[in-house]
């Protein structure tokens, strides 16, 4: 049986009037006001609520779409430092180059390892605190 009734409110008052007595079967969409009739206090029993595939499978799509960011995210941020590794690289290879080409000079050395200068950037005061 299908049955339809309209009311001008959305509250699970509503849906507790109409389905007082009733303790079978009630296919549902995703109104959070059905959930009441399924709690095991519910005068009568509580409802066995199967709910519509399409609700669950939005879920599933929603999963989904925030992994798929998550990964695009990660991909970008593995690219950018792949780029970072091969400029460290070659800026590298230019200083062994230099050096060797020059062997009277003094050598240049400049360190790789980037963390000190990655934490003073990220502690450092901005620009309008320190003219304040």
């Amino acid at each position: 049986m299908v049955a339809y009734r309209f009311e001008d409110s959305r509250g699970s008052d509503c849906v507790k009037c109409h389905l007082a007595g009733y303790d079978r079967l009630l296919q549902v969409d995703g109104w959070a006001a059905y959930n009441r009739l399924a709690e095991t206090k519910r005068r009568g029993g509580p409802l066995t609520l199967p709910a519509y595939w399409a609700h669950l499978r939005r879920k599933f799509y929603e999963l989904h779409s925030e992994t798929i960011e998550r990964m695009a995210g990660q991909k970008s941020a593995v690219t950018r430092r792949e780029q970072m590794v091969g400029d460290g690289l070659q800026l590298t290879l230019d200083l062994m180059h230099w050096n060797a080409a020059n062997p009277d000079e003094e050598p240049i050395e400049l360190p790789m390892d980037l963390s000190f200068d990655i934490e003073l950037r990220l502690n450092a005061p901005d620009e309008d605190d320190e003219a304040a």
